[in-house]
C-alpha cells in the first residue's frame, strides 16, 4: 500500500510480513470496527471483530449489536464449542453460546474448520452472527470461501437485502363433487326447467339438448363447492403411486363383478396405502425438523415466528366513569357496586326478581335457625353443672328444646 511501511509481525506459530496500520494517537489497538451501510432504504450495521485468545468475549458488544434493528457481527471470536462442530469447548465458546441463547442473535451454521494450526490442529473460531430480523434473509449455512494467504479460512454466506417476497401459491381450482348438495340441485332444476315441445327436426333437438345441458351445468356449479389442488405438491414415492393405481384397477373390477373377495382385496389395499402415506409424511416431517433443530431448536423457533408472525396476548381494560381500572381491588369494588346496583333497581333489564325473593326468604329463615340453635346451646350450657340427682328434672326441657330445634331445621 502506498505511503505505508512494512513491519514484521511476530507470532507464536510463524513469522510473516504485513502492513502497518496507522492509528490515531488516542487509539493504540482496534478490536472491532463498525460500518453502517444504506441499501434500498435498509440500514445494516456490519461489525468486524477480533478477540484475542487470552481475552473474554465482549458482552457489551453483543448487547449493543443485538439492540440494533439490523446488524451483522463477523470475525475471529476465538470461541470454540462442540455445538458448533468443534472438537473441544473453551471459555469464549460458553460465553458465545450464552449470548446467542439469551439475545436476539442468530449464528449462521458452519461446521467446517476455519483455523489451521500445525500444533493445535483444526478449530472453528471464526463465526458470523446476525440479528433475528435478518435470520430469514440469510442463507441456511456458511461455507468456506476462496483460500487466501492466512491461517484463517474465510467464511461466506448469502444475504438477501430486499424484503423476502411471499411466494404466490400456485394451484388449480376444481369442483368437489363429494360435497355436492344434491337436494339443492334438484330444487334448482325443478324451478328452472320448462316443458319442451315434442319435435323431430335435428336442429330443434340439438337446441333442446344444449338448453338442458346448460341448466344442468349451471345447477351443478351452484351446488358444488370449489377445491384447490396445489400444482407443485411433493409427489408420493413411486411404490405408493403404483399401489394407488392397483387399487383403482381392483375397484373397477369390483364394480363390474361385485365379488366379495375383490372387495376384501380393495379394503386391504386401502389400509396399506393409508399406512404407507402416513409413514412417508412422518419421515418428511422428521427430516424437516432435524434440519431446523439447530442449537436446541432456536432455528426452528425463528422459522416458526417467520411463518406465524409475532402474536401478542390481547389485553382487556375495565373502564368505569371514563377511567381505566387496573388493580385487582378496584376491579372487585367495581364488580360489587355493579351487582348492588342490579339488585336494587328493579327496572334494570338484568334484574332477577324471583332470585331476589328466594334470597330474602332464605335470609329470613336463616335468622330463625340461628336463633333456635343459640337458644338450644344456651339452655344446655345453663344446666351444664347439674348434679346427678337433678337430671330427671332438667331432661325433659332439654329434650323439648332439641325436638323444637330439629323441627326448625
Amino acid at each position: 500500500i502506498a505511503g505505508k511501511t512494512q513491519k514484521a509481525l511476530e507470532s507464536d506459530a510463524r513469522i510473516g510480513w504485513g502492513c502497518e496500520h496507522q492509528l490515531p494517537n488516542n487509539l493504540q489497538h482496534l478490536d472491532c470496527i463498525a460500518v453502517d451501510t444504506y441499501i434500498d432504504s435498509n440500514i445494516i450495521t456490519f461489525f468486524t471483530y477480533y478477540n484475542s485468545p487470552r481475552q473474554c468475549l465482549s458482552n457489551e458488544l453483543m448487547q449493543y449489536a443485538a439492540s440494533l434493528p439490523k446488524a451483522i457481527i463477523l470475525g475471529d471470536f476465538n470461541a470454540r464449542h462442540t455445538d458448533f462442530g468443534d472438537t473441544l469447548t473453551n471459555r469464549n465458546g460458553h460465553i458465545l453460546i450464552d449470548a446467542i441463547s439469551n439475545l436476539p442473535l442468530y449464528r449462521i451454521p458452519n461446521s467446517s474448520p476455519t483455523h489451521i494450526n500445525h500444533w493445535e490442529g483444526y478449530s472453528i473460531v471464526d463465526h458470523i452472527l446476525v440479528t433475528d430480523s435478518l435470520s430469514n434473509r440469510a442463507s441456511d449455512s456458511a461455507n468456506i470461501g476462496t483460500t487466501i494467504t492466512s491461517d484463517h479460512l474465510p467464511l461466506v454466506f448469502d444475504l438477501s437485502v430486499s424484503k423476502p417476497r411471499t411466494p404466490t401459491p400456485e394451484y388449480i381450482i376444481i369442483r368437489d363433487s363429494k360435497n355436492t348438495d344434491w337436494e339443492k340441485f334438484r330444487i334448482i332444476l325443478e324451478k328452472e326447467i320448462v316443458p319442451l315441445d315434442p319435435t323431430t327436426t335435428p336442429e330443434e333437438i340439438e337446441r333442446q339438448v344444449f338448453y338442458i345441458s346448460e341448466l344442468i351445468q349451471d345447477a351443478y356449479l351452484q351446488c358444488t363447492p370449489e377445491k384447490q389442488i396445489p400444482l407443485h405438491k411433493t409427489p408420493l414415492p413411486p411404490e405408493i403411486v403404483d399401489k394407488i393405481r392397483l387399487k383403482r384397477q381392483v375397484y373397477r373390477e369390483y364394480i363390474n363383478t361385485r365379488d366379495p373377495d375383490i372387495k376384501t382385496q380393495w379394503n386391504r389395499l386401502n389400509a396399506t396405502i393409508r399406512r404407507d402415506i402416513n409413514r412417508h409424511r412422518e419421515k418428511l416431517w422428521r427430516e424437516t425438523c432435524s434440519g431446523l433443530n439447530y442449537r436446541d431448536g432456536k432455528r426452528f423457533w425463528n422459522k416458526l415466528k417467520i411463518l406465524t408472525g409475532q402474536k401478542s396476548n390481547p389485553r382487556h381494560f375495565l373502564k368505569v366513569n371514563n377511567q381505566f381500572i387496573t388493580t385487582d381491588t378496584d376491579k372487585a369494588n367495581a364488580y360489587a357496586k355493579h351487582l348492588e346496583k342490579i339488585f336494587q333497581i328493579p327496572e334494570d333489564p338484568l334484574f332477577n326478581d324471583s332470585h331476589k325473593k328466594r334470597v330474602e326468604t332464605f335470609h329470613s329463615q336463616f335468622i330463625h335457625r340461628t336463633q333456635a340453635r343459640t337458644c338450644y346451646i344456651t339452655q344446655a350450657d345453663r344446666h351444664k353443672d347439674t348434679q346427678t340427682d337433678d337430671v330427671s328434672t332438667v331432661l325433659e326441657p332439654i329434650q323439648l328444646e332439641e325436638i323444637a330445634t330439629k323441627y326448625t331445621y
